[in-house]
């Protein structure tokens, strides 16, 4: 993983590196994807309530004239 420059983030490669080491390497690939799973949820979450809040405002504008 770290051969392929920054194509993954810091995070997984050290955990994964640390894995090998102590064995852990199917718990932690799980927990990994869980992690960057509700990281992408969340994210999601929050590019939903910003176009929203751009839309509410859209329309707040349209309805003072």
């Amino acid at each position: 993983m770290e051969e392929q420059g920054r194509t993954f983030p810091v995070l997984l490669v050290s955990m994964m590196r640390s894995a090998e080491v102590n064995g852990n390497l199917d718990r932690t690939s799980l927990h990994m994807a869980e992690h960057y799973d509700k990281e992408n949820r969340l994210n999601g979450k929050v590019r939903n309530a910003g176009f929203n809040v751009e839309n509410v405002l859209k329309f707040q504008k349209y309805d003072c004239k």
